[in-house]
């Protein structure tokens, strides 16, 4: 009766290098690294095909890798209460062959994208192969903060790598040493109707805390208007922010300059003209850690 559970095993331990099919080393990307783009903005921003009935972004969904995704939180500038942020870009090719050619653009805020060629530049990453471009806006000579597309260029990719994943940390040095920050999915570019709209919860305006709230506008054709009406959880609405964003881009605001005060609040984005993203991010005011989230549809 011992013999298939000592079969089993000795089978697994056989197989065992062939399962674990261990990638390569991380490599750090240094600026002499970087090469020039192979594909347009608006060529990087085409949409993928959703799954009939999908209602949320096509990695979230899965944990798959996309051709196509977003880091939401981008940053390589001074914050307050002497924090400065900086953003390291974390990009996977999980495929077993060939190479991903992929182009990364630093979108900019209150900026027509389309119309006024964003900073990019490309690298070609190799089967199984994980990339970190630390302070990746640095890299690219671009302050301020910004979105980040991360877009494979099938054209010129290889082998069966098709798609990628993209992460990213967003960081400040620490009052009394390491960093603080959070961690960010890259997300898929494509959206259904149903996920336009959403919420987002936990938002405070205090001596502790800070929240920015933001939408991100990835439509080549289109400018956005959208609403955001920020709730108390004991004095109700408190009012309506309206954002105004440029195409390929996006619009950030603190919510300290139109509420002076909030715990535990309520944020609902909604009349989205085109497609977009709503998301919020609260900061502490000690260690500048910070909560991202995306607004989820309901």
């Amino acid at each position: 009766m011992r013999a298939l559970p000592i079969l089993t095993t000795t089978l697994l331990l056989t197989l065992a290098p062939a399962l674990r099919a261990e990638p390569p080393a991380p490599v750090d990307v240094a600026p002499s690294d970087w090469e020039e783009p192979t594909m347009s903005l608006s060529d990087a921003l085409e949409k993928e095909t959703p799954v009939p009935g999908r209602k949320s972004p096509l990695n979230i969904t899965n944990e798959g890798p996309t051709k196509r995704s977003f880091i939401i939180g981008a940053a390589n500038t001074a914050g307050k209460f002497g924090s400065f942020f900086t953003t390291d870009l974390y990009i996977v090719n999980p495929h077993p062959t060939g190479s991903a050619r992929v182009n990364v653009y630093i979108l900019k805020p209150n900026t027509d994208n389309i119309t006024n060629t964003p900073p990019a530049k490309s690298l070609s990453i190799p089967a199984k192969g994980w990339y970190i471009a630390k302070n990746v806006m640095g890299q690219l000579g671009v302050g301020g903060g910004a979105a980040v597309l991360v877009a494979l260029d099938a054209a010129q990719s290889t082998g069966t790598s098709t798609s990628i994943h993209s992460f990213a940390y967003t960081s400040t040095p620490g009052p009394s040493g390491g960093r603080y920050g959070v961690n960010i999915h890259g997300v898929g570019i494509y959206f259904s109707d149903d996920l336009f709209d959403g919420w987002t919860v936990g938002a405070s305006v205090n001596a502790q805390s800070r929240t920015n709230l933001g939408v991100l506008n990835y439509s080549t054709t289109n400018a956005l208007t959208a609403k955001a009406d920020v709730f108390s959880p004991t004095a109700g609405k408190l009012g309506t922010l309206t954002f105004n964003v440029p195409r390929a881009s996006f619009v950030q605001v603190s919510l300290g300059d139109s509420v002076p005060f909030l715990e535990d609040g309520l944020v609902k984005f909604y009349d989205g003209t085109t497609e977009y993203v709503g998301y919020m991010v609260v900061n502490d005011n000690v260690t500048n850690d910070a909560n991202f989230q995306l607004a989820a549809s309901w």
